[in-house]
């Protein structure tokens, strides 16, 4: 796979986030909603991200989040600034060989 983009990869360690790197990846598209809760718009935009195998990710991984373009420009704690993963990391084998790491994220802007 040809990666065009770069991803910086950070994972849960107790109670606090830790970045474990700038890796090249492909980010694509894959829906976008728009709900209306509690009286306020809140936009969901989903991506699938495909990440280097040189990245530390693995099946025990189960908490990354993604700083990629415009998102992570932001302050911490506050809702969209990071492309959170939503369900569990994929690992893309070939002749036994792994090749790429993928998982969709979810952004929550509103």
């Amino acid at each position: 796979m040809i990666f065009k983009d770069r991803v910086t990869v950070e994972v849960k360690s107790g109670s606090s986030w830790v970045s474990v790197g700038t890796f090249p990846a492909e980010v694509k598209p894959l829906s976008t909603d728009e709900q209306i809760t509690a009286g306020r718009d809140a936009v969901i935009t989903r991506y699938r991200v495909y990440v280097s195998r040189r990245a530390p990710l693995g099946a025990a991984v189960r908490d990354v989040r993604v700083i990629w373009r415009d998102y992570g420009a932001g302050v911490e704690g506050t809702v969209g600034t990071y492309l959170d993963m939503d369900g569990g990391v994929s690992q893309h084998v070939r002749n036994r060989r792994l090749m790429y790491f993928s998982f969709v994220t979810k952004s929550v802007l509103g």
